[in-house]
């Protein structure tokens, strides 16, 4: 797979130091949150790797730009 996005990785960071900082850098609430939103965050980098090919048709191409855009609107409003 092809590099992510900065844009993408920068908002992953700044989820992690956000989640962080609420649960007060507390090692076992931090590692909960991480293992509760990585899936979330690992399913939008394979859809933007999938994007980033040339092999996806149309009708799929179009599916995975609407899951990302949602993915987006959702990250931006938190």
């Amino acid at each position: 797979m092809d590099r992510l996005p900065p844009s993408f990785t920068s908002l992953y960071r700044l989820f992690i130091r956000a989640s962080s900082a609420s649960v007060l850098h507390q090692n076992a609430s931090r590692k909960q949150l991480r293992q509760l939103f990585r899936p979330v965050f690992d399913a939008a980098a394979q859809v933007v790797g999938d994007l980033q090919s040339n092999q996806l048709s149309r009708s799929e191409r179009i599916r995975r730009e609407y899951l990302l855009n949602t993915f987006h609107q959702r990250s931006t409003s938190i």
